[in-house]
């Protein structure tokens, strides 16, 4: 058990799969905390986050890790899924979604500077996490567009959000 927070590259690579420990109290108090998921691949990634390499537009790979992502349906995964990108000298990178209140400080353009790169050079965002994960091909098999293909109103999103 570790810290989100704390969760490295290193990490990701020893175990792609960790899940959020709601059911237990531990030494770090109010932090959220995860342990790592040992029986792969998985069925369901609810409560869990998913660590992977992902490539930029430019050929350009670097390792993030994925939550939200619904291993059945690709269009809750498109407007859903939340990134955190890894740079090379350990620094995080959170990618705010269309609908997120941090979007104008942690959107794509910010994302691809914070990189050092144009937008273009950053997005599309592609992965796979078929090796540790089964579904439908095109919740396995992604590509994070700068902008969704289309965009829900608040209505739609409490919708999808709330539907099973």
């Amino acid at each position: 058990m570790k810290p989100f927070a704390d969760l490295t590259p290193d990490d990701i690579r020893k175990h792609p799969v960790w899940e959020f420990c709601n059911d237990v109290e531990s030494e770090f108090g109010e932090e959220t905390v995860i342990r790592p998921i040992d029986d792969l691949p998985v069925s369901d990634l609810g409560n869990r986050v998913v660590g992977t390499t992902l490539q930029f537009a430019n050929g350009e790979s670097v390792v993030g890790v994925l939550s939200n992502v619904d291993l059945n349906d690709h269009t809750r995964t498109e407007h859903f899924v939340t990134l955190t990108l890894y740079r090379d000298d350990g620094k995080l990178f959170h990618l705010a979604r269309y609908h997120d209140f941090n979007v104008d400080t942690h959107g794509p353009n910010e994302c691809a500077a914070f990189f050092g790169f144009d937008i273009a050079e950053v997005f599309p965002i592609t992965y796979d996490i078929g090796t540790v994960a089964i579904g439908v091909p095109t919740s396995i098999r992604r590509v994070i567009n700068a902008q969704p293909t289309q965009r829900l109103d608040d209505d739609e999103l409490m919708r999808m959000a709330v539907s099973d």
